[in-house]
């Protein structure tokens, strides 16, 4: 009955998520029946919904990307966010690798940063001549933001940027 149900939405049209979210609904209920003694079992349960579709993520435009790329450099914090994109881009980053980076994590005579990533493995990642640059640009800013913080990338009030 429950799956009959499935292949007839999905013959209607109806998407992969949206089918998958009345089976849960329906398997809710049908719980609930079986704890109230109203069936003996969960006529949903060996019903799986239909894997919806992965979509990639959307590239950014070329004038978005020339916005983010043209920035004051006498402004500190965009210096920051350059040198955030440039280490990002050049190395592969996620956004929580970039935020944990420490001024220790930097060998910038070898363009190198060291990361500690997901499942707390250790990565040494190069990260390019632009980023370097960036990074000596910011390195020389930092300091306006009067932290002792062994934070690479840090906010207006001085602190460890969070993701």
């Amino acid at each position: 009955m429950v799956r009959n149900f499935a292949v007839r939405s999905r013959r209607k049209g109806l998407g992969a998520a949206s089918l998958a979210l009345r089976l849960s609904a329906l398997r809710s209920f049908f719980d609930w029946l079986v704890s109230q003694n109203e069936l003996k079992a969960n006529p949903a349960k060996g019903v799986s919904a239909p894997k919806a579709p992965r979509h990639l993520p959307k590239n950014i435009d070329v004038d978005d990307m020339n916005r983010l790329l043209d920035i004051d450099i006498n402004d500190p914090l965009a210096v920051r966010d350059r040198a955030m994109l440039e280490v990002m881009y050049g190395a592969g980053l996620r956004l929580s690798e970039l935020v944990g980076l420490d001024i220790k994590h930097l060998d910038l005579e070898s363009g190198e940063v060291w990361v500690m990533g997901k499942g707390s493995k250790e990565r040494r990642l190069p990260i390019g001549r632009n980023a370097v640059a960036w990074i000596e640009h910011w390195l020389d800013l930092r300091d306006l933001f009067g932290s002792e913080d062994d934070a690479l990338f840090l906010s207006k009030l001085g602190k460890r940027i969070s993701a």
